[in-house]
């Protein structure tokens, strides 16, 4: 029951109890700290090499862009990158404020636990590309609670961007 897809542009496991889910800072630094702790390392992704990547940093207005896209998703019952309104990533990025250069976009459905979302996006070829990519420098994750395919879970929106300067 897992469904993921990446987009750039620019440039299962764990409990399904609703009560189980962390506090929200607790997500941003675990994610946080997956998404670095991949950077951090040589990889393939697919047949493409990409070295050790600096670390990224937090971005409050990526996080709200992407947490508008999980909740889209959500209350509108569909799974795609393109919201219900017409909006893509770098979209939803500008109406938080945010001037992308580079912006990249991995969504995820039917996981509960932080490690195994990083885990399948490196392991699918274009989003371990998103979250190896030198250029983005910044990230924000967004996760909403709602069902897909009769089921309660998470919708998970990742966004890595690079503001322009």
């Amino acid at each position: 029951m897992l469904a993921s897809c990446d987009s750039t542009g620019g440039g299962g496991g764990g409990s399904s109890d609703p009560g189980n889910d962390p506090p929200p800072d607790e997500i941003e630094a675990t994610m946080l700290f997956l998404v670095n702790e991949a950077r951090s390392e040589d990889r393939f992704c697919g047949d493409d090499f990409f070295p050790a990547a600096p670390p990224v940093t937090w971005d409050d207005r990526i996080e709200a862009s992407a947490l508008s896209h999980s909740i889209d998703m959500v209350e509108n019952q569909y799974f795609d990158h393109t919201g219900t309104d017409g909006s893509n990533a770098g979209d939803r990025l500008i109406a938080e404020g945010y001037q992308p250069a580079a912006w990249g976009e991995n969504i995820l459905v039917g996981l509960e636990n932080s490690s195994v979302v990083i885990q399948n996006w490196l392991d699918s070829p274009g989003h371990c590309d998103v979250i190896m990519h030198p250029d983005l420098r910044e990230l924000g994750v967004g996760m909403a609670r709602g069902n897909y395919q009769g089921r309660s879970t998470l919708y998970w929106t990742l966004v890595m961007a690079a503001e322009r300067r």
